[in-house]
């Protein structure tokens, strides 16, 4: 086994995210691992890299195996290591890194156990937003070109195997130095990475702020216009926009824009058979009026048919309220309620803000 210890360059390291965040400088390790393939059971860990901030400057940890009998010896050192440890930033590392390090440990029987860590996963933080922000895909390189951070890396994952194979039988340096350097431009890009953090903590924010009505409300005919303010600003701006509503978040200024339409809707039945439906008015009316109308101009009312229409000022809503819903269609799941009776109370409109978020994946 080879340990590599390296002082770090002046790094740019968005310190703001991190103190949003509650996490100390130097309470969090940046990991990374190099396998020899994908099966935590039929496959080892070769190398093992950690960035960390020690004496006010960031360092480079590296365990890298020089034989195929050095994994239990990166294991023992990587986890002696992390001791005093209790956040753990990585990317992807809560499907791959963290539960291969914790199958390998069981292997040898080392003690090491993932809930002593608190995660911070930059790919799943990320993945959520990815069509918010236009990204092709999720692939590291790819997040740092959003960037604006341009590396290159001649070898993969994938071709570094091979390599080390060849470093294990002939320990040529030069195949060494590549096993060290693509881990170590891998744990260096992930720090510059830490901007992507700020949508998810804009999120929460926007989430947070309407919850507790830190908001300011605009109304107008069309549009409910919420503004607030994140403790923190967004590093590149965002529009996020579908049929009913529109995010905007430049800085720190998030702007959420409901949209009302103008329509003719339905309101449902529920108790169908207590209804008759006119056809000639295309509307239900209840057969202790109904038996008045001639028998010529009614018939049975069934659920796709009983309702009455009204045409008004809507607006969307995802979760039923205790209030009239309209609907387009029977079939539909989208209800809509009256603009016009929500915004005239200020606790229907919170109450009406809040159906939203029943449901994140509404905004995602």
């Amino acid at each position: 086994m080879e340990i590599v210890n390296i002082e770090l360059d002046a790094m740019d390291v968005d310190y703001d995210v991190l103190n949003v965040l509650d996490i100390p400088y130097d309470s969090c390790v940046i990991v990374d691992i190099e396998t020899t393939g994908f099966s935590r059971s039929k496959n080892q860990i070769y190398l093992i890299g950690c960035v960390y901030f020690k004496e006010n400057k960031w360092q480079l940890k590296q365990w890298l195996c020089q034989t195929l009998e050095d994994e239990l010896m990166i294991l023992k050192g990587f986890i002696a290591f992390m001791s005093p440890y209790d956040k753990v930033i990585h990317f992807n590392g809560n499907h791959f890194d963290m539960p291969f390090i914790q199958e390998r440990c069981a292997v040898y029987h080392l003690p090491f156990n993932l809930d002593n860590h608190t995660s911070y996963d930059l790919y799943l933080s990320i993945k959520k937003y990815k069509s918010h922000l236009k990204l092709d895909n999720l692939k590291q390189k790819t997040l740092e070109r959003f960037l604006g951070i341009h590396r290159e890396d001649l070898y993969s994952g994938g071709d570094l195997i091979g390599i080390f194979y060849h470093y294990v039988k002939d320990q040529d340096c030069n195949k060494k130095e590549l096993l060290l350097l693509h881990n170590k431009d891998d744990l260096v890009g992930l720090l510059s990475l830490l901007p992507l953090l700020r949508y998810e903590i804009l999120f929460a924010s926007f989430f947070n702020h309407v919850g507790s009505k830190k908001y300011q409300l605009i109304l107008n005919d069309d549009v409910i216009h919420i503004q607030l303010e994140s403790a923190i600003a967004t590093y590149k701006p965002l529009v996020y926009t579908n049929e009913f509503f529109k995010i905007t978040i430049h800085e720190k200024t998030i702007n959420w824009f409901i949209f009302s339409i103008t329509d003719q809707l339905k309101v449902f039945f529920d108790n169908y058979k207590d209804y008759y439906y006119l056809p000639l008015e295309d509307e239900a009316i209840h057969k202790s009026v109904g038996t008045y109308v001639d028998v010529s101009r009614r018939e049975q009312a069934k659920a796709s048919n009983c309702y009455i229409k009204k045409r008004d000022n809507f607006l969307p809503l995802f979760r039923p309220m205790n209030t009239t819903l309209f609907k387009k269609h029977y079939k539909d799941h989208m209800y809509y309620v009256s603009a016009n009776k929500i915004l005239q109370d200020d606790n229907l409109i919170q109450e009406y803000l809040m159906t939203f978020f029943h449901n994140e994946s509404i905004f995602l």
